[in-house]
């Protein structure tokens, strides 16, 4: 996935815009381009997981990049800060996917939202955890997916994913190799079977 920051004040909802071509295997057919909408929630560790009002906001986020538009005149808006729209309606062909990105988690009702979605929708729980460098101590923030839901229009045999795409769950026997993927173990997506790197 190639994503660019592009939060802040007047961002319409979309803190990450980006690409996303998923990785072939052979034997299957080539995927289409994604375009990617994103949008983060960080809370404080422990913090109020998110509920199904965020899931809505950002299925109309979705649903108007996707949804056809007649092109912005400057006279029409009264000044040129249509880049926004000319980036969401530029190829306008492609499949568009939302991610919604939490550091606090989903309630059930939240998950159920996605599941139930009439857009392709990605729930991921991520957290930031320190991480000590080589820097006299120093700690960098690593981000860590805790987990994936996506619905049946994100990653289904007739959703923008096809081919058999799925998230698995990934741990280390190896003490050594556990400790630096984290206690946790992490997700990784396959697709017929085999890894995406």
């Amino acid at each position: 996935m190639e994503l660019t920051r592009t939060g802040g004040a007047g961002d319409r909802g979309v803190d990450l815009r980006g690409w996303w071509e998923p990785k072939t295997v052979p034997d299957q057919p080539a995927s289409k381009r994604i375009r990617v909408l994103a949008q983060c929630k960080c809370q404080d560790e422990g913090g109020k997981k998110m509920g199904p009002v965020l899931v809505r906001e950002v299925e109309g986020v979705v649903f108007r990049a996707a949804s056809p538009s007649p092109p912005a005149s400057p006279t029409a808006t009264g000044n040129a800060d249509s880049t926004d729209e000319v980036d969401l309606a530029s190829d306008h062909d492609a499949p568009v996917a939302g991610i919604i990105l939490s550091s606090s988690g989903f309630t059930k009702q939240a998950l159920l939202q996605v599941r139930s979605s009439s857009v392709p929708l990605a729930a991921m729980h991520v957290l930031a955890q320190p991480q000590s460098t080589s820097d006299a101590g120093g700690k960098d923030l690593v981000e860590r997916c805790v987990s994936i839901v996506w619905n049946d229009r994100f990653g289904s045999s007739h959703g923008l994913l096809p081919g058999g795409m799925e998230a698995r769950w990934i741990r280390s026997l190896s003490p050594r190799q556990g400790a630096a993927d984290g206690t946790l173990g992490r997700p990784v997506i396959y697709r017929a079977g085999k890894p995406l790197h």
